[in-house]
């Protein structure tokens, strides 16, 4: 899965925050909020 730049910084502050509490809760939170590109 592919994401763009600004999700990706907007993403990484966000779990640089704590707001992740693992790498499979980052994954779920882009499913659900369907943040990856399709291409």
């Amino acid at each position: 899965k592919l994401i763009d730049t600004s999700t990706y910084r907007t993403l990484y502050l966000q779990s640089k925050g704590g707001q992740f509490h693992s790498v499979a809760h980052l994954k779920r939170h882009i499913e659900e909020q369907k943040l990856y590109r399709r291409i």
